[in-house]
Protein backbone atom coordinates (compact mmCIF):
# COMPACT_ATOMS: atom_id res chain seq x y z
CA UNK A 1 0.00 0.00 0.00
CA UNK A 2 1.30 3.56 -0.85
CA UNK A 3 0.62 6.00 1.91
CA UNK A 4 0.33 9.60 0.69
CA UNK A 5 -0.62 8.36 -2.90
CA UNK A 6 -4.38 9.48 -3.97
CA UNK A 7 -6.25 6.87 -5.48
CA UNK A 8 -6.09 8.23 -8.99
CA UNK A 9 -2.06 8.52 -8.79
CA UNK A 10 -2.02 4.64 -7.71
CA UNK A 11 -3.85 3.78 -9.88
CA UNK A 12 -1.53 5.49 -12.49
CA UNK A 13 0.94 3.93 -11.44
CA UNK A 14 -0.25 0.56 -11.79
CA UNK A 15 -0.89 1.68 -15.52
CA UNK A 16 2.27 2.63 -16.10
CA UNK A 17 3.30 -0.70 -14.47
CA UNK A 18 1.19 -3.10 -17.12
CA UNK A 19 2.77 -0.76 -20.14
CA UNK A 20 6.13 -1.08 -19.03
CA UNK A 21 5.25 -4.77 -18.81
CA UNK A 22 3.48 -4.99 -22.26
CA UNK A 23 6.39 -3.29 -23.89
CA UNK A 24 8.99 -5.41 -22.27
CA UNK A 25 7.19 -8.98 -23.33
CA UNK A 26 5.98 -8.31 -26.93
CA UNK A 27 7.90 -8.89 -29.63
CA UNK A 28 8.35 -6.26 -33.00
CA UNK A 29 8.92 -8.01 -35.68
CA UNK A 30 7.30 -4.68 -37.77
CA UNK A 31 9.66 -2.29 -36.23
CA UNK A 32 11.80 -1.55 -39.88
CA UNK A 33 8.96 -2.76 -41.82
CA UNK A 34 7.60 -0.28 -44.54
CA UNK A 35 4.13 0.05 -46.32
CA UNK A 36 4.27 0.85 -49.90
CA UNK A 37 -0.18 1.51 -50.59
CA UNK A 38 -0.49 0.85 -53.86
CA UNK A 39 -2.74 3.51 -54.85
CA UNK A 40 -2.71 3.35 -58.71
CA UNK A 41 -3.84 -0.36 -58.98
CA UNK A 42 -6.67 -0.52 -56.77
CA UNK A 43 -9.96 0.77 -57.25
CA UNK A 44 -11.06 2.94 -54.27
CA UNK A 45 -13.99 4.84 -53.22
CA UNK A 46 -14.67 7.47 -50.50
CA UNK A 47 -15.37 6.01 -47.28
CA UNK A 48 -13.12 2.98 -47.63
CA UNK A 49 -11.44 2.41 -44.54
CA UNK A 50 -7.62 2.55 -44.23
CA UNK A 51 -5.41 0.87 -41.12
CA UNK A 52 -2.64 1.34 -40.56
CA UNK A 53 -0.01 -0.09 -38.02
CA UNK A 54 2.02 2.71 -36.12
CA UNK A 55 5.93 3.03 -35.58
CA UNK A 56 5.59 4.59 -32.25
CA UNK A 57 5.19 2.62 -28.87
CA UNK A 58 2.02 3.66 -28.48
CA UNK A 59 0.82 2.14 -30.92
CA UNK A 60 2.05 -1.70 -29.49
CA UNK A 61 -0.23 -0.95 -27.02
CA UNK A 62 -3.05 -0.60 -28.53
CA UNK A 63 -2.51 -4.00 -30.34
CA UNK A 64 -1.37 -5.56 -27.65
CA UNK A 65 -4.94 -5.02 -25.31
CA UNK A 66 -7.11 -5.25 -28.58
CA UNK A 67 -5.12 -8.26 -29.99
CA UNK A 68 -5.77 -7.03 -33.76
CA UNK A 69 -3.00 -6.03 -36.00
CA UNK A 70 -3.82 -2.18 -36.44
CA UNK A 71 -3.48 0.26 -34.15
CA UNK A 72 -4.86 3.39 -36.39
CA UNK A 73 -7.57 3.76 -38.53
CA UNK A 74 -9.56 6.60 -40.97
CA UNK A 75 -11.11 7.38 -43.92
CA UNK A 76 -10.51 7.62 -47.82
CA UNK A 77 -12.15 10.77 -49.62
CA UNK A 78 -11.16 11.85 -53.08
CA UNK A 79 -10.36 15.72 -52.98
CA UNK A 80 -9.06 18.48 -55.46
CA UNK A 81 -5.57 16.93 -53.92
CA UNK A 82 -6.47 13.38 -54.39
CA UNK A 83 -7.02 10.93 -52.21
CA UNK A 84 -6.53 11.57 -48.83
CA UNK A 85 -7.28 10.05 -45.64
CA UNK A 86 -9.40 11.69 -43.04
CA UNK A 87 -8.28 10.99 -39.30
CA UNK A 88 -8.26 11.65 -35.58
CA UNK A 89 -4.71 11.60 -34.33
CA UNK A 90 -2.60 13.25 -31.54
CA UNK A 91 1.34 14.53 -31.97
CA UNK A 92 0.50 15.58 -35.55
CA UNK A 93 -1.18 19.02 -35.58
CA UNK A 94 1.46 21.42 -37.06
CA UNK A 95 0.11 24.08 -34.81
CA UNK A 96 -2.51 24.36 -32.21
CA UNK A 97 -4.94 22.04 -30.43
CA UNK A 98 -4.25 18.62 -32.00
CA UNK A 99 -7.07 18.29 -34.54
CA UNK A 100 -9.11 16.04 -36.92
CA UNK A 101 -6.55 15.48 -40.20
CA UNK A 102 -7.10 15.42 -43.91
CA UNK A 103 -4.09 14.15 -45.28
CA UNK A 104 -2.76 12.80 -48.67
CA UNK A 105 -2.77 8.66 -48.51
CA UNK A 106 0.92 8.90 -49.27
CA UNK A 107 1.02 11.28 -45.76
CA UNK A 108 -0.80 8.48 -43.81
CA UNK A 109 1.29 5.68 -44.98
CA UNK A 110 4.29 7.33 -44.60
CA UNK A 111 7.44 5.04 -43.78
CA UNK A 112 7.68 7.35 -40.60
CA UNK A 113 4.23 6.56 -39.65
CA UNK A 114 2.99 2.94 -40.75
CA UNK A 115 5.01 -0.49 -40.38
CA UNK A 116 1.60 -2.11 -42.38
CA UNK A 117 -1.42 -1.06 -44.08
CA UNK A 118 -5.02 -2.09 -45.20
CA UNK A 119 -7.82 -0.93 -47.51
CA UNK A 120 -11.38 -2.32 -46.52
CA UNK A 121 -14.93 -1.40 -48.02
CA UNK A 122 -17.70 -1.21 -45.88
CA UNK A 123 -20.74 -3.04 -47.23
CA UNK A 124 -23.30 -0.55 -47.94
CA UNK A 125 -23.86 2.33 -51.23
CA UNK A 126 -21.21 4.26 -52.92
CA UNK A 127 -24.10 6.80 -51.50
CA UNK A 128 -23.96 5.59 -48.00
CA UNK A 129 -20.43 5.38 -48.10
CA UNK A 130 -19.77 8.97 -49.52
CA UNK A 131 -21.60 10.50 -46.90
CA UNK A 132 -19.74 9.05 -44.16
CA UNK A 133 -16.93 10.75 -45.74
CA UNK A 134 -18.74 13.92 -46.70
CA UNK A 135 -19.81 13.95 -42.88
CA UNK A 136 -15.72 13.05 -41.77
CA UNK A 137 -14.58 15.62 -44.07
CA UNK A 138 -16.86 18.31 -42.29
CA UNK A 139 -15.18 17.34 -38.86
CA UNK A 140 -12.17 18.13 -40.87
CA UNK A 141 -13.34 21.47 -42.00
CA UNK A 142 -14.53 22.09 -38.40
CA UNK A 143 -11.27 21.78 -36.47
CA UNK A 144 -12.84 19.79 -34.53
CA UNK A 145 -10.45 18.57 -32.02
CA UNK A 146 -8.75 15.11 -31.11
CA UNK A 147 -10.78 13.20 -28.45
CA UNK A 148 -7.95 13.04 -25.07
CA UNK A 149 -10.92 11.67 -22.70
CA UNK A 150 -11.78 9.20 -25.01
CA UNK A 151 -15.23 9.89 -24.31
CA UNK A 152 -17.82 8.10 -26.16
CA UNK A 153 -20.30 10.04 -25.01
CA UNK A 154 -18.92 13.20 -26.14
CA UNK A 155 -19.39 14.00 -30.33
CA UNK A 156 -17.80 17.14 -30.25
CA UNK A 157 -14.60 15.72 -29.91
CA UNK A 158 -13.19 12.86 -31.65
CA UNK A 159 -10.20 9.73 -31.81
CA UNK A 160 -9.53 7.95 -34.31
CA UNK A 161 -12.08 4.54 -34.06
CA UNK A 162 -14.38 7.20 -32.57
CA UNK A 163 -14.56 9.06 -36.08
CA UNK A 164 -15.48 6.37 -37.99
CA UNK A 165 -17.72 4.70 -35.80
CA UNK A 166 -19.65 8.03 -35.38
CA UNK A 167 -19.84 8.87 -38.93
CA UNK A 168 -20.85 5.76 -40.30
CA UNK A 169 -23.56 5.03 -37.22
CA UNK A 170 -24.96 8.22 -38.41
CA UNK A 171 -25.38 6.73 -42.50
CA UNK A 172 -27.07 4.31 -40.77
CA UNK A 173 -23.94 1.95 -40.65
CA UNK A 174 -22.83 0.23 -36.86
CA UNK A 175 -19.55 -1.16 -37.85
CA UNK A 176 -18.46 -1.62 -33.84
CA UNK A 177 -21.65 -3.66 -32.78
CA UNK A 178 -21.30 -3.29 -29.02
CA UNK A 179 -17.97 -4.63 -29.33
CA UNK A 180 -16.07 -2.29 -26.51
CA UNK A 181 -12.71 -3.15 -24.45
CA UNK A 182 -12.63 -1.52 -20.66
CA UNK A 183 -9.57 -0.12 -19.50
CA UNK A 184 -9.46 1.47 -16.29
CA UNK A 185 -8.02 5.10 -16.56
CA UNK A 186 -8.54 7.46 -13.52
CA UNK A 187 -10.93 9.98 -14.26
CA UNK A 188 -12.43 8.65 -17.85
CA UNK A 189 -15.03 6.76 -18.94
CA UNK A 190 -14.62 2.60 -19.00
CA UNK A 191 -15.82 1.86 -22.43
CA UNK A 192 -13.47 2.43 -25.39
CA UNK A 193 -13.52 1.75 -28.98
CA UNK A 194 -10.36 0.03 -30.44
CA UNK A 195 -9.28 -0.43 -34.35
CA UNK A 196 -10.08 -4.56 -33.82
CA UNK A 197 -13.39 -3.71 -32.68
CA UNK A 198 -14.21 -2.50 -36.08
CA UNK A 199 -11.99 -4.48 -38.01
CA UNK A 200 -14.29 -7.79 -36.70
CA UNK A 201 -17.42 -6.07 -38.63
CA UNK A 202 -19.32 -8.74 -40.91
CA UNK A 203 -20.00 -5.72 -43.11
CA UNK A 204 -16.09 -4.77 -43.89
CA UNK A 205 -14.47 -6.23 -46.40
CA UNK A 206 -10.87 -6.62 -46.89
CA UNK A 207 -9.52 -5.00 -50.01
CA UNK A 208 -5.37 -5.28 -49.83
CA UNK A 209 -3.73 -6.10 -47.05
CA UNK A 210 0.31 -5.42 -46.71
CA UNK A 211 2.32 -8.59 -45.41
Amino acid sequence: MLYGVNRSVFLSLQLFGILVMVLSCRRVSSEYRSCVFPLDSLELRDGDLVFRMGRQEVSRIVTTLDGGDFSHVGILIHTDLGWCVIHAVPGETTSGPDRVQCDPVSVFFSSDRASRGALLRVACSAQKSQQAAQLAFQKYTEKTEFDHDYDLNDTVRFYCTELVWFVYSRVGMELAEGRRHQLVLPGRPEWYIFPDDLWKSPALQVIWCSE
